[in-house]
């Protein structure tokens, strides 16, 4: 994994490093999604990841529901594990449910 603060470096570190082991998976932290999206395409790279994409489902979960813990997107569904003292998952010793929403504008 190739976690610095620079694109350019992220992406110079997991290639070396998959020329100096190839059997290595190579994963990356881009900033930029467009660029991240590039760079996923490399054969050499295994995964490249922009944190604010990743970020960006929390965010949404968090505008929504006042007690969000986790979101995330599956097509055009949006998904957000909520605390719920009544909720039907138990993970740990707090209770869980899980809240959705199509976005899928076709579909409306």
């Amino acid at each position: 994994m190739a976690l610095t603060p620079s694109d350019a470096v992220n992406l110079g570190i997991g290639l070396t490093a998959k020329e100096l082991n190839p059997d290595i998976r190579v994963v990356l932290s881009i900033f930029d999604a467009d660029f991240a999206e590039k760079v996923d395409a490399i054969e050499e790279i295994d995964a490249a990841l922009s944190a604010p994409v990743l970020a960006a489902p929390t965010f949404v979960g968090a505008a929504l529901y006042d007690n969000a813990v986790a979101s995330f997107l599956l097509g055009p569904m949006f998904f957000t594990l909520c605390k719920d003292d009544q909720g039907p998952v138990k993970l740990g010793n707090q209770h869980m449910k899980l809240e959705y929403r199509n976005l899928d504008m076709a579909s409306h």
